[in-house]
């Protein structure tokens, strides 16, 4: 057995020294570009772990905020009827933009109320509604703010369409197109 192995040492003497060259050439490379590819991760690793801590406390503060609004006494509805729900309802989005520091730059409605159909199969009972189309513009955080407002009034209501834009190049000021079914019951005869 040792002379198998002298003569396998010595006649391949040269291959073996440099096969083990190349070996640890490449283990030497891989450990090298491993190690940077580990370094290069660490700061990645941190921001996620930021961006995940920064989310566990925006959904901590939602359930907080979701368990006060359950908290909070249901609003009373108002439906009247014909056309006087829409001017409260134009008077009210008027007030709320002002709270908000937002403007109302467009609120068109038309002068006779059109059917209601309802989402669910349920008879509306001679209820119409009319379809409100309007344009706020303002920062795009009040604007939702004054539509979370305006959803939790005692006027009813269903968005139909609602649709943001940019108005300027910094970001700041943003324009929302919102379309919605004001309901309101029938006419006295």
């Amino acid at each position: 057995m040792k002379t198998f192995l002298w003569i396998l040492f010595t006649k391949y003497s040269r291959f073996l020294t440099i096969a083990t060259v190349a070996v640890y050439a490449v283990v030497a490379v891989l450990g090298i570009y491993l190690g940077v590819q580990l370094f290069l991760l660490n700061p990645t690793t941190a921001l996620l772990e930021k961006n995940l801590k920064s989310q566990r406390q925006d959904l901590a503060m939602a359930e907080r905020n979701n368990k006060d609004l359950k908290a909070s006494p249901p609003v009373k509805t108002a439906i009247v009827a014909g056309h006087q729900i829409v001017d409260q309802l134009q008077r009210r989005i008027e007030a709320l933009a002002a709270t908000s520091e937002c403007r109302v730059d467009q609120f068109t409605a038309p002068e006779e109320r059109g059917p209601y159909t309802p989402h669910y199969n349920t008879d509306p009972g001679g209820y119409g509604a009319f379809h409100v189309r309007m344009t706020v513009s303002g920062n795009l955080g009040n604007i939702f703010s004054m539509l979370q407002t305006l959803s939790d009034g005692p006027i009813p209501f269903e968005f139909t369409s609602l649709g943001f834009t940019p108005a300027g190049t910094s970001g700041d000021s943003s324009s929302a197109t919102v379309e919605i079914d004001v309901l309101s019951k029938p006419e006295a005869t």
